[in-house]
């Protein structure tokens, strides 16, 4: 029985919802929205379904700050006939501004309260 990425994950992930682009090898771009982060990576949704185990480059914007990194698509969920795809991004290797960038907006999430079921 695989065990689900919920399981797996060593680090938070946190409700987060910013603009992107990712940006193949081949040079083809795809607007894609986040909607969660952690330091270790990201979920993604896209119009267009990019297979696991591609390499990208994604810059994510959130409307305050950017950053650009590499990353490499780990899992991909279909949207059931919505036309949109979900896929986990796994960050490559990132240099100091990009751990800074990644660890600001991380700060300011676990900073927000979360709301309480009802």
């Amino acid at each position: 029985m695989a065990t689900s990425f919920a399981v797996k994950r060593a680090t938070p992930r946190f409700a987060f919802f910013a603009e992107a682009e990712v940006t193949m090898r081949d040079g083809t771009s795809v607007p894609a929205q986040l909607s969660e982060l952690s330091s270790r990576g990201c979920y993604i949704d896209t119009l267009e379904p990019i297979p696991v185990g591609t390499e990208l480059r994604l810059h994510i914007n959130d409307g305050m700050s950017a950053c650009d990194l590499a990353g490499k698509v780990i899992y991909m969920h279909s949207g059931n006939g919505m036309g949109i795809f979900g896929m986990g991004v796994v960050f490559g290797k990132m240099d100091v501004e990009q751990h800074v960038a990644i660890d600001n907006w991380l700060r300011d999430l676990a900073r927000k309260p979360v709301k309480q079921p009802c």
